[in-house]
């Protein structure tokens, strides 16, 4: 099990930094968006009675009539985006194909902010990594079906490069099974395609060990292509390997992170001793003032790490006017990634994330109102004075947008007296259909996300130092999209709510 494309061009040289359309447009459903309008734009500026070559004009008239099919399917959604990730990713394709053809347009045309070779890259990855983390079927995406919606299918080239980008990953089963699929759709195309599908399956085979499949697909590769130096290469090289499978060994986290994305139960989830000490109940925190009219509805999630889940604490006026400021600026989102230089200061933007987010500092006064508003719930429902919170982050994902487990407090710092963030309130900004939960594999916790809701933790110990429990992760969006928002919360000016102890276990 494993964990685009008019034949206009081949492509097999087959991903994740926040800002223009000119980068990493396949992060965020709201960039996907932009580019299928600015697509659209471009086509109606092109005059193909003014292009020589018919095969030109009829891709032009191709891909007139496909942007314009995605645009209508744009419009059924309040995202403003297809939310089938087949769908998005045959946009992109288009999209892409469409740039290339500039050399052929008779105009000066700009197609600088449609998808560039990256942002294809990035979409076929991202469907890999559905096909990975949920344990999708290769025969049903090609068929244009997940999660049981429907959508266009996926030819012959799709799956050979969809398979080509798993191999680049060093994917490989999960190469092959688009590569099998890619054969099964591709019955009665030419010798040169099968060639090449056979070349990277027999690759793949070898480095899992698999030597008699890898030498049956050396054999089919020089059947169609009985010229190739590189596949006489590759056969020798097979006939003097050990027949011995390698097999992919999953570690703990990764397969919790895998089995709760898939909403399935860990050993963790499931404790009687902790679950009976779980409650739900409308919270004033000892009748805070703000709270006094207006409980929160609080949910009991863990004691430790101290969690908790409270139900509507965010307006739909409050999510508009957060999501109306964040939409034309947001870019990559980057995380810091651990290195051992102690000189590193600024973030680097590593394969750990693929969403587009920005921390708001807008003096709007809408927004400055919405912000104090926030900042003075979430300081009534947590006690943490908000004079140490950080800028609200607002983040948006696109197809597969997902964030590997990681710590909210920081590995670059081992002084238990640095001032870390010793409480992450995580904000859901709307509904997403499928996929998108919050985990917590160390200890068998998933968070659905749901519009309006907000999960609450602490990251330190009252010692100061890292809680390990809080291991968590963005499990990818299946279908649709997916908006939060992130306070994060300050250890200094916080003494007195949670004092610290010398205590090393506490």
């Amino acid at each position: 099990m494993c964990s685009f494309i008019l034949c206009l061009v081949f492509i097999i040289n087959i991903l994740p930094t926040f800002t223009s359309l000119e980068e990493d447009i396949f992060c965020s459903s709201e960039h996907l968006h932009q580019a299928m309008l600015e697509g659209s734009y471009v086509l109606r500026r092109v005059n193909v009675t003014k292009i020589p070559l018919k095969k030109t004009r009829d891709k032009i008239n191709r891909f007139r009539f496909d942007i314009g099919f995605y645009k209508s399917l744009s419009e059924k959604w309040t995202d403003g985006m297809a939310r089938h990730p087949i769908y998005i990713y045959s946009m992109v394709r288009d999209l892409y194909s469409l740039r290339i053809l500039e050399k052929n347009l008779p105009h000066m045309i700009n197609v600088d902010n449609l998808p560039t070779k990256e942002d294809l890259e990035g979409t076929m990855s991202a469907l890999i990594r559905l096909q990975y983390t949920y344990g999708l079927k290769v025969a049903e995406m090609a068929a244009g079906i997940i999660a049981g919606e429907t959508s266009m299918s996926l030819s012959a080239e799709d799956c050979l490069l969809i398979g080509a980008q798993a191999h680049k990953e060093k994917k490989h089963e999960c190469a092959i099974e688009w590569l099998n699929q890619a054969l099964i759709v591709n019955s009665t195309r030419t010798k040169t395609l099968k060639a090449k599908i056979y070349s990277i399956k027999c690759k793949c085979e070898s480095r899992m060990g698999m030597r008699t499949d890898a030498l049956m697909s050396v054999t089919l590769w020089l059947k169609n292509d009985k010229d190739s130096i590189e596949a006489i290469e590759w056969r020798d090289k097979i006939l003097n390997m050990p027949d011995r499978r390698n097999y992919n060994v999953l570690g703990d986290d990764m397969q919790n992170y895998i089995t709760l994305c898939r909403g399935e139960m860990t050993k963790e989830s499931y404790n009687s001793t902790i679950m009976s000490k779980l409650h739900c109940r409308f919270y004033d925190n000892n009748r805070h003032p703000l709270l006094v009219l207006q409980p929160a509805r609080q949910e009991d999630v863990r004691d430790d790490p101290h969690m908790k889940i409270y139900h509507d604490v965010i307006l739909d006026g409050d999510i508009k006017v957060l999501k109306a400021i964040a939409k034309p600026k947001i870019k990559v989102s980057k995380v810091l990634k651990k290195v051992s230089s102690s000189k590193m200061k600024s973030s680097t933007a590593v394969d750990l994330r693929v969403s587009k987010g920005y921390g708001i500092t807008d003096t709007d006064p809408t927004y400055i109102k919405v912000r104090n508003k926030l900042f003075n719930r979430v300081q009534a429902i947590t006690g943490f004075y908000s004079k140490s919170n950080e800028a609200l982050q607002v983040a948006n994902y696109g197809i597969g947008g997902y964030y590997s487990p990681h710590y909210d407090w920081s590995l670059l710092h081992a002084d238990p007296m640095h001032n870390d963030r010793i409480g992450t309130f995580l904000f859901y900004l709307n509904e997403v259909v499928a996929g998108g939960a919050t985990v917590f594999p160390r200890i068998g916790v998933r968070v659905a996300p749901k519009k309006g809701d907000a999960v609450f933790w602490h990251n330190l110990q009252r010692n100061g130092t890292g809680n390990e429990k809080t291991f968590h992760a963005g499990c990818p969006v299946l279908l649709g999209t997916k908006w939060i928002s992130n306070l994060w919360i300050r250890r200094h000016h916080q003494e007195f709510v949670q004092p610290c102890t010398l205590n090393e276990y506490e």
